[in-house]
């Protein structure tokens, strides 16, 4: 029904998997950081971000994307976006200097599915061992994706501008 209360015919996707009326999954903004000569969060250098390239069935091509992933039962979105940070990209996240940062709940695509969203800032300390290299990725049976370090500003907008994927809604 629609906001009058009137019936209305109308497309939505649910996922099976939703509990509730929390958010189904997190959206990850990784912020890679180098800190500077006295190791304060003062001092920190602010470098690149992630993005993940993948085929998505329904769109029929690559999509560009922050990483992602679904919220498990009993889990705080921090901790979500944490563990789907190290899965798809292989990059562990800060949690002890600096806690991620969670949004209020927010929809993706309101007009065809019920999915909702926390969108979570995390730093990803480049001086951790764990981050040196090339980390692995540890995606899930029939999960593939190629994860692109680009520049915040530069780097995003090239992706954008001249990139072979579509980027996703709140990418742009």
């Amino acid at each position: 029904t629609d906001q009058k209360g009137k019936a209305r015919k109308w497309d939505v996707a649910t996922r099976t998997t939703k509990q509730g009326t929390g958010a189904d999954a997190v959206v990850i903004i990784p912020l890679l950081m180098k800190y500077g000569a006295d190791r304060s969060t003062d001092d920190l250098l602010l470098m690149d971000t992630l993005i993940v390239e993948q085929f998505r069935p329904p769109m029929g091509q690559l999509t560009a994307e922050f990483p992602a992933g679904l919220i498990d039962k009993d889990e705080s979105p921090e901790t979500a976006a944490l563990r789907e940070l190290l899965e798809e990209t292989g990059y562990v996240g800060e949690r002890c200097k600096i806690i991620p940062q969670v949004s209020r709940q927010a929809c993706m695509s309101p007009g065809v599915t019920d999915e909702s969203v926390h969108i979570v800032v995390v730093h990803v300390d480049l001086d951790n061992p764990y981050n040196h290299g090339t980390p692995k990725q540890e995606v899930d049976e029939g999960e593939q994706g190629t994860v692109k370090r680009v520049g915040l500003q530069d780097g995003l907008r090239e992706v954008l501008e001249k990139g072979q994927s579509m980027p996703i809604e709140g990418l742009d």
